[in-house]
């Protein structure tokens, strides 16, 4: 697949292909998102919330990884998104927050 990328002080785009890295790349799932950022970035770093061991009622957040963007990428990513988004819930209906049910007692 490949990706666009516009070039230095042009509108048009240009295609890269892409091609399989020779050494495994990490799988993340994460379900807890944190965003911190700086002048020049923006870092994003993702977790997993999960019950506290021992105790179902208590939750905690089990880093898994981050990731570091360049704010124009940053923006591309959010285009991206906004558009997966979009044709998902063109095809499945709007995303909505689930709500937790109560603990049984």
């Amino acid at each position: 697949m490949a990706e666009e990328k516009e070039e230095s002080g042009s509108s048009a785009l240009r295609s890269f292909d892409w091609i399989p890295s020779k050494t495994p790349i990490p799988e993340i799932y994460a379900n807890y998102l944190h965003s911190s950022w700086s002048l020049q970035d923006v870092r994003i770093l993702f977790g997993h919330l999960k019950p506290e061991f021992g105790d179902s009622s208590n939750f905690i957040v089990e880093e898994q990884g981050a990731v570091t963007l360049a704010w124009g990428q940053a923006k591309r990513l959010a285009e991206m998104l906004s558009r997966l988004i979009g044709k998902y819930e063109e095809a499945n209906g709007e995303i909505v927050t689930p709500k937790l049910a109560d603990r049984p007692d």
